[in-house]
């Protein structure tokens, strides 16, 4: 049977162990403090040292290396900055670009077009599809029919400057016109100047556009006011209470039939113009003669303000016939 001293001998065993292991255990501690410390003091104290020997080299070739891993750190650095803002940076750029090309003329193989806007651009392939509108017939060899002008897009241009300094995707934000520019140029759209005579010749078309929409307008209008004055004219002529209408109608209704016929006369000119400029900026670069680029020249002189005179009369008649409704 187990005593109490012996009971009291395994406790005091176990204390002694206890205290044993703690000893031990507060002596690895503090070694391993020591070892940390000492690494710590290492780690701190060996870059100062090694950079102190790079720089201890001779002939300043210390130097260059630290500022060439320098420019390696920093160009890691600025590459991935690059990298992060590129997507939002690359779509800005192409909306300058596209405001800034909005309006421009290009040759297209041997068909001039007007550059409309940038529909789409992917920072990741880095490609684009421009809308670029062009102009038709309406009807082929009907001069009278005029032309029209319908959109067109130009799918997977490789957006990519020419020339690259430092990075493609630095000098395609900081010069998105440019490169935009470059881009199309690869994909067959040559720039036309804002002075050559094809320019002028499709500003013509659109000022002709602009003008024969105007015209319609005006066309309505007069129409309208002469088919109101025909009715005022078709009741009876023997009612005193009308009669001084009638006579302000009938004389209004005779300026109005011969503006109609003017305004028609002015829009069958204008869609022949519009045609012959049409076929004009078909004809192929190699084939134009200075003779031929005086003449339209002179022709797209001759055709401005012609319908100033129509307007004011249009407008002349409109005032006349606001009186009538205040007679």
């Amino acid at each position: 049977m187990a005593t109490e001293d012996d009971n009291g001998g395994a406790g005091c065993g176990l204390l002694i162990g206890l205290i044993a292991f703690l000893y031990f255990a507060f002596i690895f501690l503090k070694w391993l403090w020591g070892i940390t410390v000492a690494i710590a003091i290492w780690f701190w104290l060996a870059p100062g040292r090694l950079l102190a020997w790079i720089i201890s080299w001779p002939l300043f070739s210390g130097h260059l290396l630290l500022w060439l891993i320098a420019i390696a750190a920093f160009g890691v650095f600025a590459w991935q900055i690059l990298k992060l803002i590129w997507p939002r940076y690359f779509l800005r750029a192409s909306t300058l670009a596209s405001n800034k090309l909005n309006g421009c003329h290009f040759w297209w193989g041997e068909e001039v077009i007007q550059f409309n806007f940038i529909e789409f651009c992917d920072h990741n392939t880095r490609s684009a599809t421009v809308q670029l509108i062009r102009c038709f017939p309406q009807k082929q060899g009907q001069l009278d029919h005029g032309i029209g002008f319908e959109p067109v897009c130009v799918e997977n241009i490789s957006v990519y400057p020419d020339k690259i300094h430092i990075s493609s995707r630095i000098r395609t934000l900081r010069q998105p016109t440019r490169t935009y520019l470059e881009s199309l140029n690869r994909h067959g759209l040559e720039l036309l100047a804002t002075d050559s005579i094809e320019v002028k010749a499709w500003q013509a078309l659109n000022d002709s556009e602009q003008e024969l929409n105007k015209l319609n307008e005006l066309w309505h209008k007069a129409y309208n006011m002469w088919s109101d004055a025909q009715t005022v004219l078709q009741l009876s002529s023997n009612n005193e209470l009308i009669s001084p209408s009638q006579k302000r109608c009938h004389t209004i209704s005779q300026k109005l039939v011969a503006d109609i016929s003017k305004i028609e006369t002015r829009c069958k000119m204008l869609r022949c113009f519009g045609y012959k400029l049409y076929e004009f900026m078909k004809i192929p670069r190699s084939l134009r003669s200075f003779d031929l680029l005086d003449n339209i020249e002179h022709n797209l002189f001759s055709q401005q303000g012609i319908s100033d005179e129509l307007f004011e009369e249009i407008k002349f008649n409109e005032q006349a016939y606001a009186e009538l409704l205040d007679y």
